[in-house]
Parts: C-alpha cells; sequence; structure tokens
C-alpha cells in the first residue's frame, strides 16, 4: 500500500428523511419535558425546605394536643372527645393490631399464653406476684429461724 493512501466509500443513509424529521421532533420534546421536570423540581425542593419548617410545627403541636388530655388539667366535653379522636387516628388504633401480633407471633412460635382480656391478665400477675411474696417470707422466717438457733 502507498503512504497516504486513502480509503473511501460512500455509506447510504441509514434513516429516511421523514424519520429523520421524526426524531429531531421527539428530541425537541424530550427537551423541553426535561426542562419542565428540572424546573418543577427546583420549585417543589424551594417550596417543600419552607414547608418542611411548618410540618413540623404541626408535628409538635399535634403530640401536644395528644398529651394534653393526661395532664390533670380539667378541659370541656367538646375538646377532650375531639381530642379522644384525633388520639384514636395518631396512634391508629383503628389497625387490628392485636390479630396481627398474634399472627405473627404464632409463626415465630411464640405462643401467648394471654386470655386477651386484660383484667384476667393482671388478675393472673397479682396472684402469681402474692404467691412468690409468701414463698419469700416464708423463707425469710425460715431463714431468721436458723439465725436464732444458731
Amino acid at each position: 500500500m502507498e503512504k497516504d493512501h486513502k480509503i473511501s466509500y460512500e455509506i447510504p443513509p441509514q434513516l429516511t428523511f421523514d424519520e429523520s424529521q421524526t426524531l429531531v421532533a421527539l428530541e425537541s420534546a424530550t427537551s423541553a419535558g426535561m426542562t419542565a421536570l428540572a424546573s418543577t423540581n427546583i420549585l417543589l425542593n424551594i417550596l417543600f425546605s419552607f414547608a418542611l419548617k411548618y410540618v413540623w410545627n404541626l408535628i409538635n403541636l399535634l403530640q401536644f394536643l395528644i398529651y394534653i388530655i393526661d395532664w390533670q388539667i380539667t378541659t370541656p366535653i367538646l375538646p377532650k372527645a375531639s381530642i379522644k379522636t384525633l388520639r384514636f387516628i395518631v396512634y391508629m388504633e383503628f389497625i387490628p393490631h392485636e390479630t396481627i401480633t398474634d399472627k405473627i407471633s404464632e409463626l415465630l412460635g411464640f405462643a401467648s399464653e394471654d386470655s386477651g382480656d386484660p383484667e384476667e391478665d393482671d388478675e393472673d400477675y397479682i396472684e402469681e406476684s402474692e404467691s412468690v411474696d409468701s414463698e419469700a417470707t416464708s423463707e425469710d422466717a425460715a431463714l431468721a429461724d436458723e439465725d436464732d438457733a444458731a
């Protein structure tokens, strides 16, 4: 091959004129959409950065309202009922969590021995603690008798 030899070949067009016009239109539409999306993103970031302060204040107010009932303050009936309803919603007490936790406990093998009635469970706990106290008292008395005998 000779020095400075050039190989050239004419490549035929890969797209027709109509196809190239369609691609140009698609590119301009995509470009406009991306510009609008980026602009909206910037505006929303600015808006939410200012709104975050108000959301945080709303959460603090909600916390204050939820726990004001626990304070020993005389509250009128209507606000008290409204706050109790708000507390019901905030704590998501409308979700049947007992059935969910029971199913998860059964699935994991943690069988619950609770009867499901809190008053009965409290009574069982009180009876168990009284029996433990009486056993401890009898053991203490036996030890005291041994010390006296020694």
